[in-house]
């Protein structure tokens, strides 16, 4: 998940003015998780302000997850062991078997919020994992998804295949995508 990862990625703040010696410093801001929850729920920030247009737009770019997810690179224990391994010059410490142990870092997803439409108006849906079977909850009706074969066309967002007035096979912005995610903690 690249965008897990950008997050660990350190921002350069500069000109910032240190209160304890009063001058001015260049600092690496990193947003990282110091502890994992048993539900963990991720914001695809779908909807964005527009500095430029000054408008509230929607995010239609095609943005993959996986079914699976090992948070441990995105914890606090892990960037700050990189972080002291890049300063050592890249010089990587063995680990012990406790640190090799993934368990406590491993997620399925179990539900995906979907937003169809555009940032002023859209509808919501979801899909639910249910003792190993997926359903699409849409207001009041419930039914069946057949999650492995419409992931990506129902989630993902990017482009789709539509037709023209002619027929003729146009490429367009799929407005039907991924909002949020939901995740499990395999205990």
């Amino acid at each position: 998940m690249e965008g897990l990862s950008n997050s660990c990625n350190p921002e350069i703040i500069s000109d910032y003015n240190c209160d304890a010696c009063n001058q001015k410093v260049e600092l690496k801001k990193k947003s990282v998780i110091k502890t994992l929850p048993n539900t963990l729920l991720i914001h695809l920030n779908r909807i964005i302000f527009d500095m430029n247009t000054f408008e509230t737009v929607k995010v239609n770019d095609k943005c993959e997850f996986p079914t699976n997810l090992n948070m441990r690179p995105y914890t606090y224990d892990e960037v700050v062991k990189r972080d002291e391994e890049e300063q050592r010059g890249g010089e990587v410490q063995e680990e012990s078997k406790d640190e090799n142990n993934d368990e406590d870092f491993e997620y399925t997803l179990v539900g995906v919020v979907i937003h169809m439409g555009d940032a002023q108006a859209g509808h919501y849906i979801s899909y639910q994992k249910v003792e190993e079977k997926w359903y699409e909850f849409n207001d009041e009706l419930v039914k069946d998804f057949n999650f492995k074969a419409n992931c990506e066309s129902h989630c993902f967002g990017g482009t789709r295949l539509d037709f023209d007035s002619d027929d003729s096979p146009i490429e367009v912005e799929n407005h039907h995508n991924a909002y949020m995610l939901v995740y499990e903690k395999n205990i």
